[in-house]
């Protein structure tokens, strides 16, 4: 098939996004717009919270914790493509047993709903569930890929897991194409405020307007593969257009030291970190030695890596921020 008729299967393919007003749910949707495609974006909010002007997008409110709501969805819309980046979550160090009943419905029961979908209405149809490093517990091993074991170290990791075994289930038993992606942190500006980057450049972007500013962090002893979320959205699309339907891990495969990345930051703006950003507790209490995430599978699969560095990144985010 050449590059027009390449074209017009993907205008009419429809790309349902579940947790389309999120970090990730928005590059995906940018991303696919751009290629193409017909996009369906779900959130619980009564409007999109991004600024996605294209007649191929269409915003749709759904309570991904009813059923029904979510099954009317894809009966309406009958997607092809399926991407579901919505979580019930919360940052490192947050606690999940508040929000339980809620985790287990967004994170998993929703996912029963979108197998039996693709089962029952759309065999051809793929999906592509966003999981967590987290299923591997942590401090994590030294060496990670798709056969490292899954840990039930968390609530949010016990649903994460729920979800991975029903994908494999109906992959198995009904021959279902969906495919677990294991995301290792991912950053942009849309990055909820309580993660670590954006509160290492919120610090960074005070102290640069105010020599005394100071703020705190648990700690910077540790070690994080960070990548960028607008590249990773873009190989989730790779990966749903071109791969097996397998499952896979997604890092960049370098590990930063957190001390170093903020040193490094502050003094490329000519700043001292130690004079602005203090850590409350030291040394890091897990992720405090370094770890590697082996993407050959995902090479192998799609002939892409991710090759954005957390540098990189981080500039990228105060441009733009407006704190540069």
């Amino acid at each position: 098939m050449g590059s027009a008729g390449t074209a017009q299967r993907k205008h009419m393919t429809t790309a349902l996004i579940l947790g389309v007003n999120g970090q990730d749910g928005t590059f995906l949707a940018r991303h696919l717009i751009r290629k193409g495609y017909k996009v369906v974006g779900i959130g619980r909010q009564e409007t999109s919270r991004r600024d996605i002007e294209s007649s191929l997008f269409r915003y749709h409110q759904a309570d991904l914790s009813q059923r029904e709501a979510l099954d009317a969805t894809l009966h309406e819309f009958r997607p092809d493509l399926i991407f579901h980046v919505a979580a019930v979550h919360t940052s490192a160090g947050g606690q999940y047993e508040p929000i339980w009943d809620q985790s287990l419905k967004v994170n998993v029961a929703s996912v029963h709903s979108l197998l039996e979908y693709l089962r029952c209405v759309n065999p051809e149809g793929r999906l592509i569930y966003a999981s967590s490093a987290k299923v591997f517990g942590e401090p994590y091993p030294p060496l990670m890929d798709e056969t490292t074991p899954i840990k039930n170290a968390c609530l949010y990791s016990i649903t994460k897991n729920a979800a991975f075994h029903l994908i494999r289930y109906y992959r198995d038993r009904h021959s279902i194409k969906g495919s677990v992606v294991y995301l290792f942190n991912h950053e942009s500006e849309f990055r909820p405020s309580d993660y670590f980057i954006p509160k290492m450049l919120r610090c960074l972007a005070a102290a640069r307007r105010d020599p005394a500013h100071v703020a705190s962090v648990n700690t910077l002893d540790f070690y994080c593969d960070w990548g960028s979320a607008e590249e990773y959205m873009s190989l989730l699309i790779e990966m749903i257009e071109s791969a097996p339907a397998e499952d896979f891990v997604l890092g960049t495969g370098i590990c930063t030291y957190a001390k170093d990345l903020v040193r490094n930051m502050f003094e490329r703006y000519g700043l001292d970190c130690g004079r602005h950003l203090i850590e409350a507790n030291t040394p890091g209490k897990a992720l405090n030695s370094p770890y590697i995430v082996d993407t050959r599978k995902l090479q192998r699969a799609i002939h892409r890596r991710p090759v954005r560095r957390i540098y990189d990144v981080c500039v990228e985010m105060l441009e733009k921020l407006g704190t540069t």
